[in-house]
């Protein structure tokens, strides 16, 4: 995330909270009103949720075993369509502590996801088995399963969309088994979205501070464009050049559009 955050990467009460979709060009335009877990920012959640015996695919085109619980063998991946989702007894999902349905369209939750050790290789899907990496438009596609590709080590950031299936992706290019752990530095908001159109166009022009988060969405799903739709009403405000605004002809085609998107909203 960039823009206007606080010490540990959260977005402050009464801030903007921006969170955009590469793929369409679009994006929510959030004012979180306040954060429900103020004095709780940072859980140590344990391990990652690999279970021994589980099966997994290698960089050298064999598969292996997770030796224990909680440790990604040498040379091995998270399998494609079996990504890593985080259990949490008594969550909505007890087999997913990020997953809501839209009726929790008044909060967002908004992760900086720290694992340990630090060379481990991050991506994420959403939704789940949707490969996001790509290079060279879609000539070339990366992602965790391919050692070509800037893929970031430790530390992977998240917005979470209701509705939507996110799962965590993770490699061990290194010779050895890794004993894993896992730290959430998280933001449970709540969230209204911003309903003045000459608002949100200053704050996608860059004339309003805000905080912002693109999302790795290179391949638009119907489950992101329905967990959306379900839950906010709208797939996201256009975000048009910055110049756009200085145009007379064009600022009020746009705040047209903004005003038609607005009409819409749930939240």
């Amino acid at each position: 995330m960039h823009g206007i955050t606080d010490s540990q990467g959260l977005v402050p009460d009464n801030g903007y909270m921006v969170v955009y979709i590469p793929e369409t060009r679009c994006a929510l335009v959030h004012r979180v009103i306040n954060r429900a877990n103020v004095l709780e920012t940072v859980l140590e959640y344990g391990a990652l949720p690999l279970s021994a015996g589980d099966s997994m695919p290698t960089y050298d085109g064999s598969t292996v075993s997770v030796p224990a619980d909680g440790v990604v063998p040498a040379r091995a991946y998270t399998r494609n369509g079996n990504g890593l989702r985080f259990p949490l007894k008594n969550a909505w999902d007890e087999n997913d502590m990020f997953y809501t349905p839209d009726e929790y369209r008044e909060r967002m939750f908004h992760a900086i996801i720290d694992v340990y050790p630090s060379v481990l290789r991050l991506d994420l899907q959403i939704p789940t088995g949707s490969d996001q990496s790509k290079f060279q438009r879609s000539n070339v596609a990366t992602g965790i399963s391919d050692l070509f590709g800037a893929i970031p080590r430790g530390r992977i950031e998240t917005a979470f969309i209701p509705e939507v299936v996110h799962a965590l992706m993770v490699g061990n290019d290194t010779n050895l088994n890794l004993r894993t752990g896992v730290r959430f530095t998280y933001g449970e908001y709540m969230i209204e979205s911003v309903k003045n159109p000459y608002t949100v166009l200053e704050i996608l022009t860059g004339m309003r501070p805000a905080s912002w988060i693109s999302l790795p969405i290179t391949y638009y799903s119907n489950q992101v464009q329905m967990g959306l739709r379900e839950t906010y009403g709208y797939e996201g405000f256009p975000v048009y050049p910055r110049d756009a605004k200085d145009r007379e002809e064009s600022r009020a085609k746009i705040i047209a559009s903004y005003n038609d998107i607005i009409r819409g909203m749930k939240v």
